[in-house]
């Protein structure tokens, strides 16, 4: 992934996120995938780490998905 990674015009900030380093953003993907999985102890943890609520998440992830599928239809 680095190698795909470094060429891009990309914040380094987004880089290190996707490539597991520690930060907001690297959180942030992890939150992504345990909701992902109903990791619910993982969104848990998370999301008293980040700060937020599991509604906003559990929204969020509605919101997400009801624009994907307009998008793609």
């Amino acid at each position: 992934m680095e190698a795909i990674l470094m060429p891009l015009n990309i914040n380094q900030e987004i880089k290190d996120a996707l490539l597991g380093g520690e930060g907001v953003l690297n959180k942030m993907i992890k939150l992504a995938e345990a909701v992902e999985v109903s990791n619910w102890d993982k969104v848990d943890q998370l999301t008293k780490v980040l700060g937020i609520t599991e509604s906003q998440v559990i929204n969020s992830s509605v919101e997400s998905t009801l624009w994907a599928d307009e998008i793609s239809a």
